[in-house]
């Protein structure tokens, strides 16, 4: 992979766009995968009714669901790309943008790597979550927060 680039500066992402790599990146500007007014190109697992569309911005509030990139560009498959998304958490707020992931019906995706959309969630159960907005979960992680909740315009 080329480059990632985040800006969780901004509960889902409001907006995604992918360059593809190449030896002029500039030339090809960016893809926005997100519409603002509906899920095309969009297929959601367990629990669809989690994820609505918002003044242009996808949110996500209930049960555990995800959304997988199934649209034209590229087939749905990228390969060495720069990603930039803006999101923005509130208060024990638990999300996460997979990428290199595959589509499946429940559960959490078995394949990809997840970027961690976290404040102050604290976990489940026996669990303690401490891994924060921006980790890398399970390979980078970053343990203190940089953003607040509910700041910043998506």
């Amino acid at each position: 992979m080329k480059k990632l680039l985040l800006g969780l500066i901004l509960l889902a992402p409001c907006l995604i766009a992918f360059r593809s790599g190449s030896s002029n990146p500039a030339a090809e500007g960016w893809v926005e995968l997100i519409n603002g007014k509906d899920f095309t190109g969009w297929r959601a697992s367990e629990n669809t009714g989690t994820w609505t569309v918002v003044d242009g911005l996808l949110q996500a509030e209930g049960k555990r669901s995800h959304l997988f990139y199934e649209g034209e560009h590229l087939g749905g498959g990228f390969r060495n790309f720069e990603m930039e998304v803006q999101v923005r958490t509130f208060k024990l707020a638990n999300s996460g943008i997979y990428f290199h992931a595959q589509y499946q019906e429940t559960g959490w995706p078995d394949h990809g790597i997840e970027i961690q959309v976290n404040n102050t969630h604290v976990g489940e159960g026996d669990y303690i979550e401490l891994k924060k907005m921006g980790s890398l979960y399970g390979l980078r992680n970053i343990y203190k927060t940089f953003a607040r909740d509910g700041e910043g315009r998506p």
